[in-house]
């Protein structure tokens, strides 16, 4: 009987979740058209010391007068791989004009992220949040989520799901 109560809450969940969810997208919708855009997550990027694959450590402190692109990803996760190379691709095209762009790896181990990178060809500097702590700082909740910061620290936008080059670029040049 335990179960049926269980299974029976689940699929209520299920449904509430589904009825909400046009609601939320016609909110977005509505402020997209009144030209609003949604306040990101957080309003200034929280520090951080993180070590990098390649031995290194960088901490947002030290990134401030320039414009920040923080990728946090996973290798495991389908739409964080699907859209590294569109990550790759907006690190070297921006990097002349002072972006600075980490593909930051949540918990996981860093020969996971390295066979990925390695086997996808991709050479965007990566940051290594083992325990992923500075994702909660970030308040990710979800992989592939993004963060655009401004030169001054200030964030200008955090963006839930997979984007395309084109919506990295929009947001890129929003901050450059």
């Amino acid at each position: 009987m335990k179960f049926l109560c269980d299974k029976t809450r689940t699929l209520l969940l299920l449904a509430a979740l589904a009825a909400a969810f046009p609601f939320a997208f016609l909110a977005c919708e509505k402020m997209e058209q009144a030209g609003e855009k949604p306040k990101p997550l957080v309003e200034v990027a929280p520090d951080f010391n993180l070590e990098g694959l390649d031995g290194g450590t960088v901490s947002m402190s030290g990134l401030k007068g320039s414009p920040v692109f923080l990728n946090f990803w996973a290798s495991w996760c389908m739409p964080c791989r699907e859209e590294m190379p569109d990550v790759e691709q907006i690190h070297r095209i921006y990097e002349k004009k002072g972006l600075k762009v980490f593909a930051v790896n949540s918990k996981e181990e860093a020969a996971a992220a390295r066979k990925f990178l390695e086997g996808a060809g991709i050479h965007v500097p990566v940051l290594l949040d083992k325990k992923g702590e500075v994702g909660a700082l970030y308040k990710i909740f979800g992989l592939p989520m993004s963060y655009f910061i401004y030169r001054d620290g200030k964030v200008a936008s955090s963006i839930i799901g997979k984007m395309t080059y084109q919506d990295m670029d929009i947001h890129v040049n929003e901050i450059l």
